[in-house]
């Protein structure tokens, strides 16, 4: 049912225009580190890493997702879509202490469909040809940091219940810089847009990904950086560009990044990391402070997974596909990182199919009125020309009968 608010006539237009969407929603939860009992879990203390695992359940009329968050083996979002009886079971044991983690994270059911997103490493790069471009970066040219080598704060102190989010914070690396990089996470239980540039469209079945560095030090005279990011699924994942005429939410971006998981054997459907092509620079995303952020080609791997991860605690890697692509942050002229010395992307993790851009209702109003209202001049403008003529016309002709009678020939008599 529709809102009593929505029956106005902008709206019933837009019934005819676009059709009637039904409204989805899924009921959200937030657990953390769930029914783990060993120190390693604890986190107590703000100077040493902490394991960080949440689990939140999304549930649908016909199905739950699962997203699991983790820093274990660096920021990772894993997703899995099961039956609404199906519950997590982690060996906590095997996932942060033994050397084998392999089958440390299940369901009691097995999911129809699943993947996983992983941020692999950190790459600092000497952008000698200011072109903001790593596809291939070189060795010689750049420091790289895995992110499975960064320790971190304490996620279950960032969560916020209400609105299902979190931010996993990297203990501080760099002392004289007080240095960070945050990851924040947030589930979304409806379809909607982000109310932060550059306004990601969601939908039920989401999860956003908000990557952020802050004061890391520039090792380089044009330092930029990156960062590479692996899809895990069991098909090879492809990146597509998709084009538009719109930027009404994010002005002066024309184009989206799909980076996409085709379906499996058990899902109909398939998942999807998907990004518009700009960073910001200051944390207030602003427009000013929009610079690009540029894509390498698809990269295949066999195996790029850390040992200790909850990838390799939930895949069998050999049957899986590993799909990678460097990111890097920028634009010519923009100074380089050092300018700021903050860069911020933000990324969407679905199931489904990936959103499409589309013009708001507002745009659809202004554009309806842009051509509507001058076709009615015409059409008015034109009856009343032709009522004007016509009228004139008989004017004319009732003139012309007063002023010269018409003659009667007069009948002969036989």
């Amino acid at each position: 049912m529709f809102p009593s608010r929505c029956f106005s006539l902008a709206g019933v237009f837009l019934v005819f225009a676009i059709g009637i969407s039904e409204i989805k929603c899924r009921k959200l939860s937030i657990t953390y580190n769930e029914d783990c009992d060993i120190p390693e879990c604890e986190g107590k203390n703000k100077s040493s890493n902490t394991f960080n695992l949440a689990h939140v359940v999304a549930v649908g009329d016909n199905d739950t997702v699962h997203y699991l968050w983790s820093s274990v083996g660096g920021p990772t979002i894993l997703l899995a879509v099961t039956d609404h009886k199906s519950q997590l079971m982690v060996n906590w044991t095997k996932l942060l202490v033994e050397e084998d983690v392999s089958k440390s994270i299940e369901f009691t059911s097995v999911p129809t469909y699943s993947m996983a997103m992983l941020v692999t490493k950190l790459i600092e790069f000497n952008d000698t040809k200011d072109t903001a471009d790593v596809s291939n970066p070189n060795s010689n040219v750049t420091m790289i940091t895995p992110l499975d080598s960064i320790n971190w704060l304490n996620f279950n102190d960032t969560i916020d219940s209400k609105t299902c989010s979190g931010t996993f914070q990297s203990i501080r690396r760099y002392k004289k810089t007080n240095s960070t990089l945050s990851v924040k996470m947030r589930a979304y239980n409806e379809t909607g847009r982000a109310t932060a540039l550059p306004h990601m469209q969601y939908t039920e079945n989401t999860t956003q990904f908000d990557f952020s560095i802050k004061n890391f030090p520039s090792h380089f005279l044009n330092s930029r950086y990156a960062v590479e990011v692996l899809m895990v699924s069991d098909k090879a994942a492809e990146l597509h560009v998709k084009k538009s005429i719109d930027d009404e939410y994010t002005p002066a971006i024309f184009s989206i990044m799909n980076f996409v998981a085709p379906a499996s054997s058990k899902s109909l459907l398939g998942s999807y990391s998907q990004w518009k092509p700009v960073v910001y620079s200051d944390p207030k995303h602003s427009l000013s402070d929009a610079l690009q952020c540029h894509e390498s080609k698809v990269i295949q791997y066999s195996d790029k997974i850390p040992n200790r991860s909850i990838i390799r605690a939930f895949y069998e890697i050999s049957h899986i596909k590993l799909s990678a692509v460097n990111v890097s942050f920028g634009t010519t002229k923009d100074k380089f990182y050092k300018n700021t010395n903050y860069t911020s992307w933000s990324v969407n993790i679905g199931y489904g199919e990936p959103p499409v851009e589309s013009l708001s209702q507002l745009v659809i109003i202004v554009i309806s009125a842009g051509l509507g209202i001058p076709v009615v001049i015409c059409i008015v403008g034109g009856m009343f020309t032709c009522i004007r003529k016509w009228k004139i016309s008989k004017s004319v002709k009732a003139m012309n009968s007063s002023r010269y009678p018409a003659i009667t020939t007069p009948t002969s008599v036989n």
